[in-house]
């Protein structure tokens, strides 16, 4: 799904994106109680470059006032999202990671997507 969305056919559609991004990030600390860590306690930012050249800003699991706070993801939204869907790995994308719980929240994704259901 996510591949064909980022295939050109004049204009692009980005709302079924953001949704993807927001789901992640509400799921922090299951993935991380998933992937065996301590769940974290920590806001983290995420600010992404949209398909449309918009920019999303998203903090969570936690909501939070801007300026973000010091754990945050930057990047590409149609990385994130591939990324959370098991359709890449991180070392495949261009998503950068501030912060101890942001680097970790990314390792935990990409280990899970490949994983075994429970």
């Amino acid at each position: 799904l996510l591949d064909r969305l980022a295939e050109p056919r004049g204009t692009p559609r980005p709302a079924p994106l953001r949704p993807i991004v927001e789901l992640a990030l509400e799921l922090l600390p299951h993935s991380f109680l998933r992937g065996g860590h301590a769940a974290p306690d920590t806001t983290v930012a995420v600010e992404l470059a949209a398909l449309d050249g918009s920019s999303w800003r998203l903090m969570g699991p936690q909501p939070a006032d801007w300026p973000p706070p010091s754990d945050r993801v930057s990047g590409p939204a149609l990385d994130c999202c591939r990324l959370a869907c098991g359709r890449t790995t991180r070392d495949a994308t261009t998503l950068r990671a501030d912060g101890e719980v942001a680097d970790r929240w990314l390792d935990v994704i990409d280990a899970l997507a490949y994983s075994e259901p429970p």
